[in-house]
């Protein structure tokens, strides 16, 4: 990585005996200490998830950050995403860390408001925020699969928009 800085370890699931049970409460743990019982900063502002309860009783957001599905299916159409899973961690790095990971970001301006995108240098993992008047809020983070050239439409969108 960039700069002499290097990202958090991946969460493998191999590290929690394979058991998806073990390994769902280590990631809930660690959403709990990076989102919930504090709150990362972006640029000087708070990052909050919505807590809009799901599955289980965990916050929505949770099972977006480690779920995956087709545009527009439902929240019980989504289904766990390894690769999400072992860089939750890397979400609260990547937003309080990214001068020194030569994060790329930029402000893309929607009907539906303003999101900040974040992304690893080569484009392989992506942040999305929305602003609020006094916040963000996180959206969604995921690496980035590069078979349907999503990487670089990410760096043409990052230099039509620029850096923030």
């Amino acid at each position: 990585m960039a700069s002499g800085s290097s990202l958090p370890d991946l969460t493998v699931a191999e590290d929690f005996g394979g058991d998806w049970a073990t390994y769902e409460e280590a990631l809930w743990a660690q959403f709990r200490r990076d989102f919930l019982l504090s709150r990362p900063q972006w640029e000087g502002w708070d990052v909050v998830v919505d807590r809009k309860l799901g599955p289980h009783g965990r916050e929505v957001r949770f099972w977006h950050l480690i779920e995956k599905g087709e545009p527009g299916c439902s929240e019980d159409e989504r289904r766990p995403e390894y690769d999400r899973c072992e860089r939750l961690t890397w979400i609260r790095y990547i937003l309080e860390h990214p001068a020194a990971l030569d994060a790329r970001s930029w402000i893309e301006k929607t009907r539906k408001g303003t999101k900040v995108k974040i992304a690893l240098p080569d484009f392989s993992y992506l942040i999305v925020l929305k602003q609020a008047r006094d916040h963000f809020r996180l959206i969604t983070a995921y690496p980035v699969d590069d078979n349907g050239h999503s990487r670089e439409r990410l760096r043409r969108e990052h230099a039509r928009f620029g850096s923030v």
